[in-house]
């Protein structure tokens, strides 16, 4: 076999790989695109309803994710964690973070700090930042009614917010 018979071969072989490798390629960015379009979807087990409905719309269900108003969802399993979730979500957001860090303990409870910068009075608090602590120790309907209270007072437009609750 000469050199350039060699030659050919090998090249009709990288060819072959190139196309093989594209192909692959197209196939996963088909599956990855397919993919975030249906975690932003409803699915077919599950109600969406607004973060200012939740409290009279979803009494006893349970709750399965969180849907942004930028389509992006996070898969939760209780209360406790859509209330997290959402805070650090808006946190995210500069103006929002200052606005929060202001409200540190401002937002309180009949007895306790509900938005602090410290950790010490609360009973179950969560880190939503440095120096930012939520308390959780609460029911559901509490947590999402001090949730709309401490978004409402950090002018954060919550209006977009949909969780996913499971259909009974």
């Amino acid at each position: 076999m000469s050199n350039l018979e060699k030659w050919n071969e090998l090249r009709e072989k990288w060819m072959q790989l190139i196309a093989e490798t594209d192909a692959f390629l197209r196939q996963e960015q088909g599956r990855t695109q397919e993919t975030q379009s249906r975690s932003s979807r409803t699915r077919a087990f599950e109600t969406l309803v607004s973060l200012e409905a939740s409290n009279r719309d979803v009494r006893n269900k349970r709750p399965i994710g969180v849907v942004f108003s930028d389509g992006a969802r996070k898969d939760v399993s209780t209360w406790k964690q859509i209330y997290v979730e959402v805070l650090q979500h808006c946190n995210r957001e500069p103006g929002t973070h200052q606005a929060l860090m202001n409200l540190r303990g401002k937002i309180c409870g009949r007895t306790r700090v509900l938005l602090g910068s410290e950790a010490g009075s609360m009973t179950e608090p969560v880190q939503i930042d440095q120096a930012m602590y939520v308390e959780t120790h609460n029911s559901a309907e509490a947590l999402m009614n001090t949730l709309v209270r401490i978004l409402t007072a950090a002018g954060w437009d919550y209006r977009g917010i949909r969780i996913a609750v499971e259909n009974q």
